[in-house]
């Protein structure tokens, strides 16, 4: 009864510290624990990398992937027609760490890049700072692959989930 109970106490732990990832740490630790080897094997990386490519985004609904993640503010872009400005945001410290099932290195670090661009009032785009960190929700209108507006530095070993274009885009300042 007693292995029971300390089985039962491993486990609720161990489900309790992915609760306290966001949902796409969750995604990419579980695909880096299915190919450990991604670094050193060209088709693991492509698997990793196409799973990234045709995960779930949909459009016109909360852009879920977002949930968790600490954003820093990169620029704004005025936009003529409406005098309204776009911000543009960029993942701030997300990443994925397991332990290496293959045992070396011990853990696996691998850096998440997200991009986020949506429209704000003036009254926000007055309020943002490039030193702060935001939590960001929304609606996705968009999502684009690639980093145009070359933001992302891409150090060591990173996957990249590309810009979601958000409507009804809610920034909230997070402490540090």
């Amino acid at each position: 009864m007693r292995n029971i109970g300390i089985c039962a106490m491993l486990f609720l732990c161990a489900c309790s510290n992915n609760l306290e990832k966001s949902e796409v740490v969750n995604y990419v630790d579980g695909l880096v624990g299915m190919y450990p080897n991604y670094r050193s094997n060209e088709i693991a990386e492509s698997a990793i990398l196409d799973s990234i490519a045709n995960h779930q985004r949909p459009i016109g609904q909360l852009a879920s992937d977002l949930s968790g993640v600490k954003f820093k503010f990169i620029r704004l872009i005025e936009n003529q027609n409406d005098g309204r400005y776009s911000a543009l945001f960029v993942s701030d410290g997300c990443m994925s760490d397991i332990d290496n099932p293959n045992g070396n290195p011990k853990h696996l670090m691998t850096n998440i890049h997200i991009r986020v661009l949506g429209k704000v009032d003036s009254e926000m785009a007055a309020k943002l700072d490039g030193n702060a960190r935001y939590s960001i929700s929304g609606i996705l209108h968009a999502w684009d692959a690639k980093d145009v507006f070359s933001v992302t530095d891409r150090i060591g070993a990173s996957f990249d989930f590309g810009t979601y274009i958000l409507e009804e885009m809610t920034i909230k300042k997070v402490e540090k």
